[in-house]
C-alpha cells in the first residue's frame, strides 16, 4: 500500500545552478536570513529567528541545509507527481527521466526535465534550504534564481 499523504509540509528552495556553486548560493541565502532574523543562527540547522512568520506566515518548525552530495531530485515525497508532455500532454509517468531528455511516446518530442509539465513541481539540484513544517506554503524573501518545490512527507 503506497503511502498517504501527511499534513507536514517541508519548503525545498533549490538554486537553479545545479554546480557545486549551489552550496554557496544556500550558504548565501541563510546567511542573509540569519540577518533579517528570519533564522536563529548560523550552521547546518536553525530554529526560526525572531521575525520567522514574517518569511512564512504562522511560522515553520526548523530550517536546514540540504547537500545530497550530487544533484538529485526534489520532488514531493508522499502522494506522487504527474509528469505530461509539454507539447501534446501525454502523461509520461514511465518515460520520465531524471537525467538526459524524456521522450513522449506520443508526439515524439524529447524534453529536458525543466521543459516537463510536472504537477506539483520537481527541480533538479545540487542542494537545498529547506523549511521543515511550515504553516503555510508561500514564502516571501526569495531571490530570483530559485525553484520553489512544496514536499508532503511522512
Amino acid at each position: 500500500m503506497p503511502p498517504r499523504p501527511t499534513h507536514r509540509l517541508d519548503i525545498h528552495l533549490v538554486p537553479h545552478d545545479r554546480t557545486d556553486a549551489a552550496l554557496r548560493h544556500v550558504d548565501a541565502l541563510w546567511d542573509s536570513w540569519v540577518s533579517e532574523g528570519f533564522l536563529a543562527g548560523a550552521g547546518r540547522s536553525s530554529e526560526p529567528g525572531a521575525r520567522a512568520h514574517a518569511l512564512v506566515a504562522g511560522g515553520f518548525v526548523r530550517a536546514r541545509k540540504d547537500d545530497p552530495g550530487e544533484v538529485v531530485l526534489y520532488a514531493n515525497q508522499v502522494g506522487g507527481f504527474q509528469v505530461r508532455c509539454p507539447a501534446c500532454g501525454t502523461g509520461l509517468a514511465r518515460e520520465f527521466r531524471k537525467q538526459g531528455d524524456t521522450v513522449c511516446p506520443s508526439c515524439g518530442g524529447a524534453f529536458p526535465i525543466d521543459a516537463l509539465d510536472c504537477r506539483p513541481p520537481v527541480a533538479l539540484g545540487r542542494a537545498s534550504l529547506v523549511l521543515c513544517d511550515v504553516a503555510d506554503a508561500e514564502v516571501t524573501a526569495i531571490p530570483a534564481g530559485w525553484h520553489v518545490i512544496l514536499r508532503r512527507v511522512r
